[in-house]
């Protein structure tokens, strides 16, 4: 997927399709609403959005090979 890093207007999250956050400890999380106004149907994550956490979830658990150097092995008990 292609992607593109740049400040957005206020403006752009009220028209958007789908908004989501992302960070260490929130993983992916979807904003339904921008100052009260909706985003998408306004309940629930967009495509894009479940597609991207599918993806996080399966990376961060090492199913996903070909990110296996984002990863540090956590033995149990050491």
């Amino acid at each position: 997927m292609e992607t593109l890093t740049r400040r957005i207007e206020r403006t752009e999250l009220y028209l958007a399709d789908e908004v989501f956050l992302m960070g260490t400890a929130a993983e992916i999380l979807p904003a339904v609403e921008i100052d009260g106004i909706p985003v998408g149907d306004g309940h629930r994550a967009g495509p894009v959005t479940r597609q991207l956490e599918e993806l996080y979830h399966q990376v961060v658990r090492g199913a996903v090979t070909s990110y296996e150097e984002w990863l540090t092995p956590v033995k149990n008990g050491a």
